[in-house]
């Protein structure tokens, strides 16, 4: 998407952007966008977060900023808005989507992934302490300490 609000004006194409988002509408596919889940993710959401028994959430903006309680529902209705944190009021999943929006996290207890494993739901892997999101600069744990 060489429209991205992130990239070097001298890199944009804007008219490329547009020839590729033209084709996107024809052919109903929709394209990675700044700010937005994609209409698949909200359903995965709504799905998983009605098999894990919710009616409704805790949705907020970036940083828990402005929560509000939501009907889970509604992720499966084209017209939502997604937000980027998702989480139930007992605290067992928590979901929240990266500020630069590439990648986000499903966080759970046992208990809540017993009932509704992510890997049914979401594309993805399974973090643990050596996992980053470094993308290829390499660890700055090694930078810090020169190893």
């Amino acid at each position: 998407m060489t429209g991205s609000k992130r990239i070097e004006q001298k890199l944009a194409c804007v008219s490329d952007t547009e020839k590729l988002m033209t084709i996107c509408r024809e052919q109903k596919i929709f394209a990675p966008d700044e700010g937005y889940f994609s209409p698949l993710t909200e359903l995965s959401i709504g799905h998983f977060l009605q098999k894990l028994g919710y009616e409704e959430v805790v949705v907020s903006d970036h940083f828990g900023t402005s929560p509000k309680l939501m009907k889970t529902e509604l992720f499966l209705r084209p017209e939502v808005l997604a937000t980027p944190e998702i989480y139930a009021n007992d605290k067992s999943v928590y979901l929240s989507i990266y500020t630069d929006y590439h990648y986000f996290l499903v966080c759970q207890t046992e208990s809540s992934r017993s009932v509704a494993n992510p890997s049914d739901y979401f594309e993805g892997f399974f973090a643990d302490d050596g996992t980053n999101d470094l993308w290829g600069v390499g660890d700055f744990r090694e930078k810090s300490t020169g190893r």
